[in-house]
């Protein structure tokens, strides 16, 4: 995770190589143990978020899609006129279900992946767009990490 991290945000002409194993084995030489496993706390605590909101999500959304009913007997909603056309469908209904989860689950836990992140970049050199060289902002965990980041950078 770590690896792949800091090969989605290096650039390419700054990187001595875009090698796997070869990053692996300089982030051992420069951080040692530790580097490879930066921000692995903030790696569960996102993982475990997404997919409970996810599995909430689905499993109410199916079981709501698969017992609805109008409360008005006279008109006919969208959600009954697509279980309609569905019925007999579960496949479909599943898929409905599983694509609102993961739109849900995305927007809810957004703010995690960012602080995990932050957190496994946190003190890795970096060249900003004037040639500065500047270490990224020093978190002492998750919780002052997504503190900072909302303090600093607000809710945009």
């Amino acid at each position: 995770e770590t690896v792949r991290t800091r090969l989605q945000v290096s650039d390419p002409n700054v990187t001595p190589s875009r090698w796997s194993f070869s990053l692996v084995y300089n982030i051992y030489q420069q951080e040692g143990l530790k580097g490879l496993y930066r921000g692995w706390w903030s790696l569960l605590v996102a993982l475990m978020s997404l997919n409970f909101c996810y599995f909430y999500c689905f499993h109410s959304l199916r079981l709501w899609l698969l017992t609805f009913q109008s409360d008005d007997d006279t008109s006919i909603s969208y959600v009954q006129l697509l279980l309609y056309k569905l019925n007999g469908h579960k496949m479909m209904v599943d898929l409905i279900a599983g694509y609102l989860s993961g739109c849900v689950a995305v927007i809810v836990t957004g703010p995690l992946w960012l602080v995990n992140t932050r957190l496994k970049l946190q003190g890795v050199s970096s060249v900003d767009k004037g040639g500065n060289d500047s270490k990224n902002c020093q978190y002492d965990g998750m919780f002052h990490c997504l503190y900072t980041i909302y303090k600093q950078e607000g809710l945009s």
